[in-house]
C-alpha cells in the first residue's frame, strides 16, 4: 500500500497557527506542592484514553507473533464503538480516541489500521515490496511493503495526534486559559483549573514524577521524557512547570502561569525531537539489519510527525517536509548519509549538536 508521507502537511499552514503531598516548596508569593496534588483535580477522561491506547497497541502487537488483526476492530477501538475492549470500564466510559484526534488526520490513522490488517494477514516474510513479518534475533515486527511498521505509526502517532495535540493546542491554548477561574465545582475545580489538569493527564506523568523514575511504571509521554531525562533534564522540568503553573492559575497569577506553559511547550517539544534523534541513532547503528532499522525508523518518523501538533513549535512545516524527504518513502532503500543528515537537521533546530550521538 502506497501512501503520501505527512498527508495533512499543507493543511497545517492555516491550522494550528490559530488554533502532595503536604510538603510545600515556597516561591515568592506562591506555594508549589511537591507533587501534583491539588484540591478538586480530575483527569480521569485522559487516563481512560491512555488505557484505550494501551489496549489498542497490545492488540496490534499480537500480530508480531503471527496473529492476523482485524481492521474493523482496530477502528472500533479507535472510536469505542460496539464494546470493542471487552472491558466494561472502557466500553461504557463514553470516551474515545477518535473524537479527540486532530481532525485532519483521522483518516490517516484509519488507513494505517487497514495497512496493519493487510500486513498481518499476509503470512509472508517482510521484504522490499512485500508486507509481512520481519525478524531480527528474537524480535519480530509487522511491516508494510515499504518497510513502515503500522504499530508504531498508529501508537506513537496517536500519542501525538491525541495526547500532545489536545494538551498543547487545546487545553493549554489561549482560549481555554481564558475560561472561568472563579466558580469552583467540587471534584474538578474551576473550568480553567480543570483544563490545566486535563493537559497534565495527557502527559501520563505520575503525580510524583521526577528524576530518576522507574521506567517500568511509566507509559507514553512520561516514558519518553524519562528516556531523555539524563541529557535534557526533562522529568523535573516538566513536573515542576505543571505544578507551578497549576498553583499559579489557582492563585490567579496568569503571568507566571503563562511562563510555565511556555516551559511545558518547549520541554515537551524537546522530548519529542530528542526521541526522533534517539531513534535515528539506533537506525544508523542498525543500518544493515532491515527489520531492526525499519522498526526504529518507523518510531523516528512517527515522533517527527507529532512535532507538528504543537502550535508553538520551533520546527517549520518546510523543515519537517525536508526531514521526511531525507527518510524517503521506502525504508529498505534509505541511505546512511540521509539518516545522518536527518539527524543533523533536527539537532540543529533544537540545539542538540553537542549531544546528538548520545541521545
Amino acid at each position: 500500500m502506497t501512501r503520501q508521507l505527512f498527508p495533512s502537511l499543507l493543511l497545517w499552514t492555516a491550522g494550528l497557527a490559530f488554533l502532595a503531598s503536604c510538603e510545600k516548596t515556597e516561591t515568592p508569593d506562591l506555594l508549589v506542592p511537591a507533587t501534583y496534588s491539588f484540591e478538586n483535580v480530575d483527569y480521569s477522561g485522559q487516563t481512560t484514553r491512555l488505557d484505550m491506547l494501551t489496549q489498542l497497541t497490545n492488540y496490534m502487537k499480537t500480530a508480531n507473533g503471527g496473529a492476523a488483526v482485524d481492521a474493523d476492530l482496530l477502528k472500533a477501538m479507535f472510536a469505542n464503538s460496539g464494546n470493542p475492549f471487552g472491558d466494561a470500564a472502557l466500553d461504557g466510559s463514553g470516551k474515545q480516541l477518535r473524537d479527540k484526534c486532530f481532525e485532519l488526520d483521522v483518516n490517516y490513522f484509519e488507513d494505517w489500521m487497514d495497512a496493519m490488517a493487510t500486513a498481518s494477514a499476509s503470512g509472508l516474510t517482510a521484504s522490499d515490496g512485500q508486507a509481512g513479518i520481519g525478524t531480527s534475533g528474537s524480535s519480530a515486527w509487522v511491516f508494510d511493503a515499504n518497510g513502515f511498521e503500522p504499530v508504531q505509526m498508529i501508537e506513537k502517532g496517536l500519542m501525538g495526534a491525541v495526547f500532545y495535540y489536545q494538551a498543547m493546542a487545546v487545553y493549554l491554548s489561549d482560549e481555554r486559559m481564558s475560561a472561568d477561574n472563579e466558580t469552583v465545582t467540587p471534584g474538578t475545580g474551576t473550568v480553567m483549573e480543570h483544563y490545566f489538569d486535563e493537559a497534565f493527564g495527557y502527559t501520563a506523568m505520575p503525580v510524583d514524577f521526577g528524576s530518576p523514575y522507574d521506567i517500568a511504571l511509566l507509559r507514553f509521554w512520561a516514558r519518553y521524557a524519562n528516556g531523555r531525562d539524563a541529557l535534557l533534564g526533562s522529568n523535573e522540568t516538566l513536573a515542576l512547570a505543571f505544578r507551578t503553573g497549576r498553583a499559579a492559575l489557582s492563585n490567579k497569577d496568569y503571568v507566571l502561569r503563562d511562563e510555565q506553559i511556555q516551559i511545558i511547550s518547549e520541554t515537551w517539544e524537546d522530548v519529542c525531537a530528542g526521541t526522533v534523534v534517539h531513534y535515528l541513532n539506533e537506525a544508523i547503528v542498525e543500518i544493515g539489519d532491515d527489520a531492526s532499522r525499519n522498526h526504529v525508523l518507523s518510531e523516528a518518523l512517527a515522533f517527527a510527525r507529532s512535532l507538528k501538533y504543537n502550535p508553538n513549535r520551533r520546527i517549520s512545516l518546510e523543515q519537517l517536509a525536508e526531514f521526511e524527504a531525507l527518510l524517503g518513502d521506502n525504508f529498505y532503500q534509505v541511505a546512511l548519509q540521509d539518516l545522518r543528515d536527518a539527524r543533523s537537521l533536527i539537532s540543529g533546530i533544537y540545539g542538540f549538536e553537542a549531544i546528538e550521538e548520545s541521545l
